[in-house]
């Protein structure tokens, strides 16, 4: 499994209880999100809708998550 380059995006939702959600990217492709990949500043771990962000994609055969 390959990582690619950085890309940006918008949190499209973000489930704190479940700690996952999705991201846009910017073609407009939807990638998973899970808390655990989410690096931050901040204590708590979450995305809240709109927020741009930054990430770079595993390529997974089953899944298109973010690393």
């Amino acid at each position: 499994m390959s990582v690619q380059e950085w890309q940006e995006g918008e949190v499209r939702w973000f489930n704190d209880l479940s700690g996952e959600g999705s991201i846009r990217g910017a073609n407009g492709e939807s990638f998973y999100v899970h808390y655990s990949t989410i690096k931050s500043k901040e204590k708590r771990k979450t995305l809240y809708p709109n927020d741009r962000v930054k990430f770079k994609i595993n390529d997974d055969p089953f899944i298109k998550q973010i690393s």
